[in-house]
C-alpha cells in the first residue's frame, strides 16, 4: 500500500501529475521553492496501467507520474486491516475534469524533491501553489478547471500530532489563523482545490493499481475529499471588512480589518461550506446577511472589555454565543453538542439587528457567557501569564502573546464546563487526579489542580469531557509517557515500555520467550514468539511492543509514582494512554502488544488495549504466568519468561484482535453495503501459534516429500521421549526401554524421516535443507486442497476462482505462499476455500469477496492487501 505521507517526517518523495494525458513532467517549468531547485527522482519503474486503460505513473514514492488516471471514486481504508469500509464514495469533483497531483505531505505541508541532491525538502503550500501556477501545463488549463491535490493530509491544517494522527486528525486550537497546503495551493493558483482530510492511500496488489481511498480513523469516523475554493485577496477583503460593517470599530487599522475579515470567511465558510458564497455579489443575498451578522458579532467582540483583550472571534465563541442565544443546555457528564448551521444562522441574523438597534451594544448585552465568564474569573484568580504558561506548556522564558492569551482562555472553558457540569465532581477530582487513599476530594486546592489538568489536556485537543481521558493524561503528566519508561531490544529499537517503578530492563529479546517449569532458566527451552514478523531484518522492529506492569488487583494495573508509591490504575485508562503514546503510533499496525507480568488469561485487559478507543493493535495474552527476566549483570540482556509445567498443554497464547468498526455515517442517498454472505457459516478459526504448526508440519511430513539425502542428526545427540510425541513420531516399547536405559533416545539411530520430524518440530530458524522439505509438504497439502475443491465445484473456472481467493488472502505470489509452510494450517486453507467458493457461484459481486476476504484477513492476523507487496511503502 502506498501512502502519499511519509512514514516519518523527511521520508517520501514528490509526485507530479496532469490532466487526462498531458505530461507531467517538463523541464522548462519553474521549482518550488526560493533559491531551491525542486525536480524530480530519476524514473526507475515503468508506467503502470490500471482499470480503464488510463496510464498511472511510477510509486509517486519513487519517481514523477507523466500522467494520473482520473480517479471517478474514492474509498474509505480501515486503519488497521487498511480493508475499505463501505461502498466508494462519488468524487466531489464529478462531471469536471480535474489536473491531478500526487505529491507527499504532511498536515500543513507538502514534501518535494530537491533536484540537485535528490532530498525531500518541506515547503508551505503557497510554495507548492507557485510551483504548478507557474507550470504551463497548469497556466494553459481553463480558469474553472479544479486541481487534485493527491496528498496526505492535503486539507489538514497543521496542528498538535504526536500520536494523534493515528487516531484523529491534527488538533488545531484556532482553525481560523491556519490554512491547509490545499487551501494555500488554491489561494496561489485561484482555482479550486480538491484534497483529502488525512492520508491518501493507493493500494496496488500484484504490481497493478488496486484502488485509491482515504484512511480513517480506528473508530471509523468520517473522511472525504474536502473542496477548498481561493480565498479573497487584499482588495477583496477591504470589500469585504466594509460589508461586514467592521468599520464601526475604530480601533481597527486597515491592515487589522483585513486579518478580521479573512477569520470571518473562514469561520463561515467552516460553519456552512465552502459554497455558502455562491451568492456573494448578491447584496440582498444570504451571504451577505450571514457577513453582516458575523461582522456584527465581532464588532460586539471588541466592543466588550471583558472580552476584547482575549484574541480574536474564534469557533469556540461562534459556538458558545449560538448555544446561548437558543437557550440550549447540555445534560451533567455529557460533552455539549456542536450547534446546527440553522441556528448559527438565525443567531448571525439576531446579532446583526441588536447592533442595528444598538450601535453601542458590547456582546453580553447580546448573550450571557457564564463558562467563559467562569474561565476569565478562574484565570484571574493567579497569575493570568503564569496560567496561560501552564495551561500550554510555554518556557519562562517565552513572552505571552494575545494568541497564547486566547488559546488558554477557550482551553479552561472546556475545563470549567466539563468539571462543573459533572454530576459528581468529588469522583472525577479522585479518578481523573489519581487521589491516593486519605485525600479529600472536596479540597480546594484538589479541584483548581483538576481545573488546571482539564485545560491543559484541552489544550492538546484531548476530550476534556472524557474523565477516562483526563485520567490517562494526568499519567502522562506524571511521567508514564517519559523515555525513561522505554524498554530496548536487543537491536536497538524501542520495543514498549516498563511500568514497575524499577529501572528499565536491558536488551529485550522481544520476538523470542523461554518455557520454563519453575520461572527460572533451568531446564527451560527457548521458543520463537507467534508474534514474530517472518522476513524480518536485523535492525527491524520486533512484532511486539512490551508493556512490562504489575497488578494486585484483578481489572487495575498499579502504576509507579513519581514520589515512590504506585497508584491503582483501570485497564481503560492504561488503554487511553496507550491510544496517545507516541512511540507506538510510530510503528507498523502488525506489530502487536503484549502484556507481561499481569494476570494470565486476563482478557479484560487484552480487551481494553485491542479496543478501536485504545491502542487498536492485535494483542498476545500469555496464557500462564510471564516476567521479564533482566539478566544483568551477568549477560546484558533480558528475557520474556513463561511459567508452564513440562506435562502442561502447550497452548501459551491467546490473541485478541480490534473488534469490528461501527458503520460509519452514510451520507444522504448513499447505499447500505451489502451483507457479506458464504456458503459455510461456521466460524473461521484463528490460526495455530507457531509453535503448534511446527509440530503439526511435522507429524505432516512423509518420506515423499524427503529428498535423496535427507537431513539427520550427527554424533550421538539423544532426544527425549516427549520431543518424540511432540513430533508425531510412535514411541515403541523398544525407544522407550532404550530412553529408560540410556538417558534419552539416539537422534542418528532413528529412521531418516523420524529424524527430519524431530527437526522440524524444534523451534529455531531451520537450515536450508529443511526449510525445502517443509516447503514440499506445504506444496502437497495445498495440492489436496485444490483437488478437492476442483472436484466439488461446477465451475469452469474453477482455476482462476481458487487462485484469487488466494491473491486476496495471501500476502505474495502464489508460488511463494504455497511452498511457505505457516500457511498450509487448516485455518488458512478453510479460508481460500471459502472464498473460492463464494467467487465460484454466479452473480457474485467482486467487492463481496474483497470484503469478506478482508475479515478472513483480520482473523487470520494477516497484514493489509498490498502490504506485502515488494513495492508497497
Amino acid at each position: 500500500m502506498d501512502r502519499q505521507c511519509p512514514r516519518r517526517p523527511g521520508a517520501g518523495g514528490g509526485a507530479a501529475g496532469t490532466r487526462g494525458r498531458r505530461p507531467a513532467h517538463d523541464r522548462r517549468e519553474d521549482p518550488p521553492g526560493r533559491g531551491r531547485q525542486v525536480g524530480h527522482p530519476r524514473r526507475r519503474r515503468p508506467a503502470r496501467r490500471p482499470r480503464g486503460g488510463e496510464r498511472l505513473g511510477p510509486d509517486p514514492a519513487r519517481a514523477v507520474a507523466p500522467a494520473v488516471d482520473p480517479v471517478d471514486g474514492v474509498v474509505r481504508l480501515r486503519p488497521v486491516t487498511g480493508q475499505p469500509t463501505g461502498n466508494p464514495r462519488p468524487v466531489p469533483w464529478k462531471g469536471r475534469k480535474p489536473y491531478f497531483f500526487l505529491v507527499h505531505g504532511l498536515p500543513g505541508q507538502t514534501l518535494m524533491v530537491e533536484k540537485m541532491f535528490q532530498n525531500n525538502v518541506a515547503v508551505r503550500g503557497t510554495e507548492t501553489g507557485g510551483y504548478l501556477r507557474r507550470r504551463p501545463s497548469v497556466s494553459r488549463l481553463d480558469r474553472d478547471t479544479p486541481l487534485v491535490l493527491l496528498s496526505c493530509w492535503g486539507s489538514a491544517p497543521e496542528g498538535h500530532t504526536a500520536a494523534a494522527l493515528k487516531r484523529s486528525r491534527p488538533f488545531v486550537p484556532d482553525p481560523l489563523a491556519v490554512s491547509s497546503a490545499a487551501q494555500d495551493v488554491s489561494n496561489a493558483t485561484r482555482r479550486d482545490v480538491y484534497a483529502p482530510d488525512r492520508e491518501h492511500l493507493s493500494r496496488y496488489a500484484k504490481g497493478k493499481l488496486y484502488d485509491q481511498g482515504i484512511g480513517t480513523t480506528p473508530a471509523n469516523d468520517p473522511v472525504d475529499m474536502v473542496k477548498l475554493r481561493p480565498e479573497p485577496t487584499s482588495g477583496e477583503l477591504d470589500v469585504l471588512a466594509a460589508q461586514a460593517g467592521l468599520e464601526t470599530s475604530p480601533d481597527l487599522t486597515p491592515a487589522m480589518a483585513r486579518d478580521t475579515a479573512l477569520r470571518l470567511v473562514r469561520a463561515l465558510r467552516m460553519t456552512f461550506g465552502v459554497d455558502v458564497e455562491e451568492d456573494k455579489d448578491d447584496p440582498a443575498g444570504t451571504y451577505r446577511r450571514l457577513l453582516r451578522g458575523i461582522g456584527a458579532l465581532e464588532v460586539m467582540r471588541r466592543g466588550d472589555g471583558d472580552l476584547r483583550e482575549y484574541g480574536e472571534l474564534t469557533l469556540d465563541l461562534l459556538d458558545r454565543v449560538t448555544r446561548a442565544h437558543h437557550g440550549l443546555k447540555t445534560a451533567p457528564g455529557s460533552r455539549p453538542a456542536p450547534p446546527d448551521p440553522d441556528d448559527v444562522r438565525t443567531m448571525l441574523e439576531a446579532a446583526s439587528a441588536r447592533l442595528s438597534t444598538d450601535p453601542e451594544s458590547a456582546l453580553h448585552d447580546f448573550v450571557a457567557l457564564p463558562s467563559v465568564d467562569r474561565a476569565r474569573e478562574l484565570v484571574g484568580r493567579h497569575d493570568p501569564d503564569r496560567w496561560t504558561r501552564q495551561v500550554l506548556g510555554l518556557r519562562t522564558p517565552a513572552p505571552v502573546t494575545a494568541t497564547d492569551r486566547q488559546n488558554a482562555l477557550w482551553a479552561t472553558v472546556q475545563a470549567v464546563e466539563s468539571v462543573e457540569n459533572h454530576p459528581d465532581p468529588d469522583a472525577l477530582t479522585a479518578k481523573a487526579l489519581h487521589l491516593p487513599t486519605g485525600e479529600d476530594p472536596r479540597d480546594e486546592t484538589l479541584r483548581t489542580d483538576l481545573l488546571r489538568t482539564a485545560a491543559t489536556a484541552a489544550a492538546l485537543g484531548r476530550d476534556a469531557h472524557d474523565p477516562t481521558a483526563l485520567a490517562a493524561y494526568d499519567l502522562e503528566r506524571h511521567g508514564a509517557l517519559d523515555e525513561r519508561t522505554l524498554v530496548t531490544s536487543v537491536n536497538g529499537t524501542v520495543a514498549g515500555r516498563s511500568w514497575t517503578g524499577k529501572p528499565a530492563p536491558s536488551r529485550v529479546w522481544a520476538d523470542r520467550y523461554v518455557i520454563s517449569p519453575d520461572g527460572g532458566l533451568n531446564n527451560s527451552r527457548g521458543a520463537l514468539a507467534p508474534w514474530h514478523r517472518k522476513g524480518a531484518g536485523k535492525n527491524d522492529h520486533p512484532g511486539a511492543y512490551v508493556l512490562d506492569m504489575t497488578g494486585t488487583t484483578p481489572g487495575q494495573v498499579d502504576m509507579p509514582w513519581p514520589d515512590g508509591t504506585t497508584r491503582p490504575v483501570p485497564y481503560d485508562e492504561i488503554a487511553e494512554l496507550l491510544s496517545h503514546d507516541p512511540v507506538l503510533a510510530r510503528l507498523d499496525r502488525d506489530v502487536t502488544v503484549v502484556p507481561v507480568g499481569t494476570e494470565p488469561g486476563d482478557t479484560a485487559l487484552a480487551e481494553a488495549i485491542a479496543a478501536r478507543t485504545g491502542a487498536a493493535r492485535t494483542v498476545w495474552l500469555p496464557t500462564r504466568p510471564l516476567r521479564l527476566l533482566d539478566r544483568r549483570p551477568a549477560v546484558n540482556e533480558s528475557l520474556l519468561v513463561l511459567t508452564s509445567p513440562q506435562d502442561a498443554p502447550p497452548t501459551h497464547w491467546s490473541q485478541t484482535h480490534p473488534p469490528a468498526p461501527a458503520p460509519a455515517a452514510q451520507p444522504p442517498g448513499t447505499a447500505v453495503p451489502d451483507v457479506i454472505t458464504a456458503g459455510d457459516d461456521t466460524p473461521l478459526q484463528s490460526p495455530p501459534s507457531e509453535e503448534a504448526l511446527r509440530r503439526w508440519i511435522a507429524g505432516q511430513a512423509g518420506a515423499d516429500d524427503l529428498p535423496d539425502d535427507p537431513p539427520g542428526f550427527t554424533g550421538a545427540e539423544t532426544v527425549t521421549l516427549d520431543a518424540l510425541r511432540d513430533a508425531g513420531v510412535e514411541v515403541t516399547p523398544g525407544l522407550e526401554v532404550e530412553a529408560q536405559l540410556g538417558g534419552g533416545v539416539r537422534g542418528s539411530g532413528l529412521p531418516p524421516l523420524d529424524q527430519v520430524r524431530l527437526l522440524l518440530a524444534r523451534p529455531g530458524p531451520w537450515p536450508d535443507a529443511l526449510d525445502a522439505v517443509a516447503a514440499a509438504v506445504s506444496r502437497r497439502i495445498w495440492r489436496s486442497a485444490f483437488t478437492a475443491f476442483e472436484t466439488a465445484s461446477p465451475d469452469p473456472n474453477a482455476v482462476r476462482a481458487w487462485d484469487t481467493a488466494l491473491g486476496l488472502l495471501l500476502p505474495g505470489d502464489a508460488d511463494s505462499v504455497l511452498a511457505d509452510w505457516r500457511y498450509a494450517a487448516q485455518a488458512y486453507r478453510d479460508a481460500v476455500r471459502r472464498l473460492a467458493d463464494l467467487l465460484s457461484a454466479e452473480g457474485t459481486d467482486p467487492r463481496t469477496a474483497e470484503r469478506l476476504a478482508a475479515r478472513y484477513r483480520e482473523i487470520l492476523g494477516l497484514p493489509p492487501l498490498g502490504t506485502g507487496d515488494p513495492d508497497a511503502q
